[in-house]
């Protein structure tokens, strides 16, 4: 009798595991409508023309997690919107497109109903002022702004305010920066915006 509930007991525990490996992943098997979710992040950012942005998407209700990504609904982008790798990678164009903010969209390959999309707004890039440090309570002076994907339509930003700006060329612009703006010590914000898009 003991050697019959032995294997009575080392039976039901072979059942139950190979139930429990049979109820499990569910390999193969189709996904039950509705129950594919996809979540991106960042939802919304802002990158400088030639800069990259890496975006995550996170997709639930199937095993099979991978994602097609587009931008503007384009399979990897383009280079004047922008290009978006199969990791998720993108990579803003080299000038300034029009409207200059795109839709990245990371699309489920289990349920291709399924997406989610973030904004992209692609603005100038700073990459210098000149000069970049000046004394509390000094007067006046000429401030040199560089970077990329400047235009006739640049406006420099001193404090959040626009300057009247000067536009050199497509990597410099010049403002003023006055007295009153060296009245207080610290950190003086210096952007650039265009087509309503402030540079980071």
């Amino acid at each position: 009798m003991r050697k019959g509930r032995l294997w009575f007991a080392a039976g039901l525990a072979a059942l139950l595991s190979l139930t429990g490996c049979g109820g499990g992943g569910g390999g193969g098997r189709p996904v039950p409508p509705g129950g594919v979710s996809v979540t991106l992040s960042p939802a919304t950012v802002s990158v400088a023309i030639g800069d990259t942005q890496q975006f995550t998407a996170s997709v639930s209700g199937t095993t099979n997690t991978a994602v097609t990504w587009s931008v503007n609904d384009i399979a990897g982008g383009d280079a004047t919107i922008g290009t978006i790798s199969n990791a998720g990678l993108y990579a803003a164009p080299d000038n300034i497109p029009s409207p200059n903010t795109v839709t990245i969209k990371a699309t489920s390959q289990a349920d291709t109903t399924k997406s989610a999309s973030g904004g992209v707004t692609i603005t100038v890039k700073v990459s210098a002022l000149d000069p970049v440090v000046a004394l509390q309570n000094s007067a006046g002076f000429a401030l040199t702004v560089e970077g990329r994907g400047f235009t006739s339509g640049s406006s420099v930003l001193v404090g959040g305010t626009a300057r009247a700006t000067t536009f050199v060329s497509s990597t410099e612009l010049r403002t003023n920066v006055t007295a009153a703006d060296t009245a207080s010590a610290g950190l003086l914000s210096v952007a650039v915006q265009e087509g309503g898009a402030a540079s980071n």
